[in-house]
Formats: structure tokens, sequence, C-alpha cells
């Protein structure tokens, strides 16, 4: 944004000198107000922090220290909070306007190559891998925030209304004591000693309701995410458990969804959980949490910590496969980092 429109600047310096409370905060950060909204003009943003940070310790912002330290000239301020929040509205879409047609401008730029090109298996690649992005981006555009997942989004939760401390809700499960429904589980052990038979009949009890080893389980949909063996293997793990269960799959099973991956997890993470959200999946497996990381470092913190904290953004829950380390390594626990025990909530 390093020309901004004039409509536009007058929107964020009408909703900038508007700021007077902290419900005023609250309705610009609702609207989706971010950083990102000042891309090329960082000036608006810091200007903004600084006004947030005096209303927060009661004081007015000084209009002196705003047009010496950012060159503002505020307008009048007003005092109607759906006028304040139609500014800030205003804001957002325009934002996300200019971020979807820079998106789109790389994609046509796509297109008008792939038709004049000769496929090829690179060119043909790279134009999917071009709508990867293109996908991807366009889902991160400037938009509204959800008020309910402040605390996922990194904001401060504060405790001031009645109420507000209220003891929450006992632990809901997907199978009692051993799979909570909204937390990651870890299922580690030897190479070969039937994890992933495990998991396929972990996901066979959930996707059908029968109890999982003599546990009762919660019935929903399951998404089975394989990087290491195939669609044909996994077929074959559920006809041999189905059939020790005596589960008919002549019309095959419905609550069952397989997907084979082979880049790492980071570059299929905004479609696994649009996946999930749109079939209301209530079980993820992950197999297996080495292959998932390709490319990094299983030992590495840093590697370790934001593939967990990628893991933590997937809906409902998840139960991730792992390895034990070789020649008596790691026996009393996943292979690699102890950030894996940090991040995870249950392990077996």
């Amino acid at each position: 944004m390093p020309d901004l429109e004039d409509k536009m600047e007058t929107n964020i310096k009408c909703m900038l000198a508007s700021l007077r409370s902290e419900e005023d905060i609250s309705r610009v950060l609702e609207a989706g107000v971010t950083e990102a909204c000042f891309v090329g003009a960082e000036h608006y943003w810091h200007a903004f922090e600084y006004i947030r940070e005096r209303v927060r310790a009661g004081k007015k912002p000084s209009k002196t220290f705003l047009k010496r330290k950012f060159g503002l000239d505020l307008p009048l301020h007003t005092d109607d909070p759906k006028l304040l929040r139609l500014y800030a509205d205003e804001v957002v879409l325009a934002t996300a306007v200019a971020q979807a047609d820079d998106c789109l401008a790389d994609m046509l730029d796509e297109i008008s190559s792939a038709k004049s090109a000769v496929p090829t298996k690179d060119t043909t690649a790279a134009f999917y891998e071009s709508i990867r992005k293109a996908r991807n981006l366009l889902r991160d555009v400037a938009c509204p925030s959800n008020v309910a997942s402040a605390a996922l989004n990194g904001q401060s939760v504060e405790y001031t209304l009645e109420g507000s401390m209220v003891k929450p809700p006992p632990q809901r499960w997907l199978v009692k004591g051993l799979v909570p429904n909204d937390v990651r589980t870890f299922l580690y052990g030897r190479g070969g000693s039937a994890k992933s038979y495990l998991a396929v009949y972990l996901a066979l009890c959930v996707a059908t309701g029968t109890p999982f080893v003599d546990v009762p389980s919660a019935k929903g949909k399951v998404l089975y995410i394989d990087w290491e063996a195939g669609e044909e293997t996994f077929r074959a793990r559920v006809n041999r458990v189905a059939n020790t269960l005596d589960i008919d799959l002549d019309n095959g099973i419905p609550n069952i969804r397989y997907k084979r991956l082979y880049a790492p997890l980071n570059e299929h993470l905004d479609d696994i959980i649009e996946e999930c959200a749109e079939h209301d999946i209530a079980l993820v497996i992950i197999d297996s949490f080495g292959f998932s990381m390709s490319g990094q470092d299983t030992s590495a913190q840093p590697d370790v910590t934001s593939q967990m904290a990628r893991l933590a953004k997937i809906p409902g829950a998840t139960v991730i496969i792992d390895h034990i380390g070789k020649q008596g390594k790691g026996e009393d626990g996943p292979f690699g980092s102890v950030y894996k025990h940090a991040a995870a909530r249950w392990m077996w």
C-alpha cells in the first residue's frame, strides 16, 4: 500500500481519531485491523499502537506527539461506535481487495505462461504449485477476526467481568481416558510394532462408534494422513482390522477419509484445516511425525516446536504416530527432541 487512495487514507485517519476507549480498540480489532492493513504505510500502524497504549493506560493520545512523531493531523473524532466500525470495516476490506488483486495478478501471469508453454512434467508441476500458493495466500487476506478465538490468535484474555472466571467444562474424550477430543496425542514405538495397525484400529472404532480396546468411543469422521505407505496398503490394513471387528465393508466406510502426502506438513496445513472444517472431522491421524517433517531435523528444538505449533492448528483430536530411537536410545519416548513431550498432552 505505498500510495494510499484518498478514501482509504481518510478512513484510516477517522478511525484513529475516534479511538477513545477499550471498547473502541476492540471494535477495530474485531473488524480485522492488523499490521497487514498498513503495508507501505507503517506509520499509521505505529500511530495505532501508540493510541492503543495510551487508551489502555487511561490517558488521551497527544495530538502534538502524533503530528511530530508520525506526521499525522487527525480530524475530529466520532462518538458513534457504528461509524467507527464502518471506518475499520472499510480499511480491512480495502486491504483484502488489494491483497487479492496482487495474488490474482500473479496467478494470471502463471496462467498465461501455462497457455504458451509446451506441457512437460516440470511446467505442469509448476503451474499447480502456483495454484496451491495462490489458494493459501487468498486464505490469509484481511478479514474480520473471530472474537471467540482471541486467545488462539495471541491476544491477551482478561478476567474482569462477572462470570469470566467460571470453571470450564470437564475434558471431553474421543476415547475415554486415552484420546482427548481436542489435543495432540502421540502413539510411539519401535518399527514393526504395529503402530499403524493400531492407528487403523482406532480410526475404524471412531468411524463406527465401536469400543476401542473395550473402551467406549465417540463416533465421528476420521482423516488418515499417510506419509509412509500408500492407499492400497492402508486399504489392506482396514480390511484386516474390519474383519477382526466384524465390520462390513461391502458398501465402503463413509466416515473415513484417506490422504497420501509426500511434501512436508507445512505445505498442506491450510488444506488440511479446511478439509477438517468442511467435513466435520473428529479425528486426524498423522502417520508419521518424522516423515511429515521432510527436510527438517526431528532432533532440533526450533524445527520440532514449529511442527508442534502447526499440529496445534488442526481442529479436533490429533493422533500422531512416531518412532523411538534405535540402539536403545529413545526407548522412554519418541525419537528426537524432548519438546515433543513438552508440547503433546498425551503419549502412549
